[in-house]
């Protein structure tokens, strides 16, 4: 009989994400993660091969977040104020998570599923 997880991929994201917060990714290390959750370092491997699976999750973290916060200041307006909103929301966002946002724009980011991206040039 399997044992029950101690965590899940989202609780591991969430954390990284506080991570970056505080410290940056510079700073970020699969071992410190895992005991930042009271994990065996093996635990985080479970859900993300490597530190570049858990920057391209984070990219499309940041993306997904990005993307909520343009919706958000879309939401409603005439075209030439949705513009101006959502370019406002832009650089809050950049600024407010520029770690968050550094992950996402970074030229080196690893190979991953773009979905989030996409989503977020793309919406109507």
């Amino acid at each position: 009989m399997p044992y029950p997880s101690k965590t899940d991929r989202q609780t591991i994201l969430s954390a990284a994400v506080q991570y970056l917060t505080h410290g940056g990714i510079r700073d970020l290390s699969l071992r410190n993660l895992a005991a930042s959750l009271g994990l065996a370092p093996n635990a985080i491997y479970r859900y993300f091969s490597d530190r570049s699976a858990l920057e391209a999750a984070l990219a499309n973290e940041a993306a997904r977040q990005l993307e909520l916060a343009l919706r958000k200041a879309a939401e409603g307006c005439a075209p030439v104020a949705t513009i101006r909103k959502m370019s406002s929301a832009y650089m809050k966002f950049a600024r407010d998570n520029r770690h968050l946002y550094e992950v996402m724009m970074s030229l080196h980011a690893p190979e991953h599923d773009a979905t989030f991206r996409q989503s977020l040039w793309t919406f109507d």
